[in-house]
């Protein structure tokens, strides 16, 4: 009878610890680059006045959401919605108005979109060839070290990747270059976009508020 009794014993305390276990959550990752139901972005852009050098603002607004996971090819990405309003002028760099749809996942540090293309890498500092033109060849490269930048969302310590383009007629760098600043669990902070003719940057994509959950 003994042995019965602490046989159920046992069997109870394992049953609670398995019933507890499976109650437990398991933590999920954070995405270095804030890949997750719920979390949202609202960006403004600023162009540059050629005068003064100064980037004022042209009322573009991005709300950027992510919606949910989905099934590609077997691979797990993540819904983006981006709503764009303001731009009824047409603003070069910007977003036209309207919605549209991205579908992107973390690849071994990697930020890549469902068509393969990849938009940020923040583990290696090699430079990937990214498209070409007519008259160049389009690349990119993490930028070593860190930078800290300033938006109207706060400061954040970010990795800049710039992306700037080669002459094919003699191998040199074109004057032009885009960076775009991600800080690790947050996402995209900055964003500047160039002309490849002029090396100052015409417009500047900048974090105004952001949900992380």
């Amino acid at each position: 009878m003994k042995k019965v009794s602490f046989f159920l014993i046992v069997l109870l305390i394992v049953s609670c610890s398995k019933t507890d276990e499976a109650k437990t959550p398991v933590e999920e990752a954070v995405s270095f680059y804030g890949l997750k139901e719920g979390n949202s972005w609202v960006y403004k852009s600023f162009r540059r006045n050629r005068e003064t050098d100064s980037y004022e603002d042209v009322n573009v607004v991005d709300s950027v959401s992510v919606l949910s996971r989905e099934i590609i090819d077997g691979e797990t990405f993540f819904k983006v919605r981006t709503k764009t309003t303001g731009n009824e002028k047409g603003i070069a760099f910007c977003n036209p108005n309207g919605t549209k749809y991205e579908f992107l996942r973390d690849s071994l540090g990697s930020l890549i979109n469902d068509k393969g293309e990849i938009l940020f890498v923040n583990n290696s500092n090699d430079k990937f060839f990214r498209s070409e033109r007519i008259e160049f060849e389009v690349f990119t490269e993490l930028k070593e070290g860190t930078r800290d930048i300033t938006t109207e969302a706060g400061e954040f310590k970010t990795l800049d990747m710039e992306t700037y383009a080669i002459d094919l007629k003699d191998s040199k760098r074109l004057p032009g270059k885009d960076n775009d600043y991600y800080s690790p669990g947050i996402g995209l902070i900055l964003k500047k976009y160039s002309t490849v003719s002029d090396s100052k940057h015409l417009i500047e994509r900048r974090l105004q508020s952001y949900t992380i959950k």
